[in-house]
């Protein structure tokens, strides 16, 4: 069984790079791992931390996938997600942000043992940072391929994971809770400096630390953080995820397509 863990990064090299080495360190089959990093066009820094891992990912036996694009911004989050879903190729997809920091040696062999028995179901795989336990959603979601597969799609908006967790609730869904030790460095410093990340760095402001309606890139009105893009919504994925449960596959997906390579 493949794993395919996905990050989202933009200019936080450091925490990228510590991210995506503890899962693969950890592991005991990298070679069963798919990693897809995305990144935009004119993010030089996380170019370069690609660059940098390469020696040590290359040695690993992961298989890499490196999706650029268009600078969406933090109000589109939905949209990268959708991109690395449209490309994954894994049994299962897991989406880390880029400053969890994996701790559990043979993560891969417990997400694998956990996961494996519902590969036919389209199943949340709910993981929480020891941070954020205490949280009932997956602030360190994923999805199993047959999720994927039935919607063509993750999340509608920017605040997924709360999405996700919305979405299988409401249809009893199956949700998998894989027991293995992850940590996110921005948790860490909300308890010593009352911030939420970090470093009050470029991606803070464009997104959680944007108070505003105005998107900081493009400077018009920015989506709601509960806001859907009128063409990937709630009520398609409850239709075709209904579908599925009355054992039918006349799946209705978007004709217009929002990726942006």
């Amino acid at each position: 069984m493949k794993i395919s863990v996905g990050w989202i990064t933009r200019k936080r090299p450091a925490q990228f790079v510590y991210s995506v080495c503890s899962f693969i360190q950890n592991a005991r089959q990298p070679q069963l791992l798919e990693l897809l990093f995305s990144i935009d066009d004119d993010d030089d820094e996380s170019e370069k931390a690609i660059k940098d891992m390469w020696p040590f990912i290359n040695l690993s036996g992961c298989k890499v996938m490196i999706i650029i694009s268009k600078r969406m911004g933090y109000q589109n989050m939905d949209k990268y997600h959708r991109n690395a879903g449209k490309r994954f190729t894994g049994d299962c997809f897991l989406m880390a942000s880029d400053d969890v920091i994996c701790f559990t040696d043979g993560w891969d062999e417990i997400v694998r043992n956990a996961v494996k028995p519902h590969l036919n179901e389209p199943c949340l795989i709910q993981t929480n940072p020891v941070e954020d336990r205490h949280k009932f959603w997956p602030t360190f979601p994923g999805i199993t391929r047959k999720w994927w597969d039935v919607t063509k799609n993750i999340m509608i908006y920017t605040a997924g994971d709360g999405y996700l967790d919305e979405i299988t609730k409401e249809l009893n869904l199956r949700r998998i809770r894989p027991d293995y030790e992850v940590h996110q460095l921005s948790r860490n410093a909300v308890a010593k400096r009352s911030k939420n990340w970090t470093e009050d760095d470029e991606t803070q402001k464009e997104g959680r630390g944007n108070r505003s309606n105005i998107c900081i890139i493009t400077g018009k009105k920015r989506r709601k953080h509960n806001e859907d893009d009128g063409i990937h919504t709630k009520a398609r994925d409850v239709e075709n995820l209904t579908k599925w449960k009355l054992g039918k596959d006349d799946y209705s997906w978007p004709k217009e397509d929002t990726y942006q390579q």
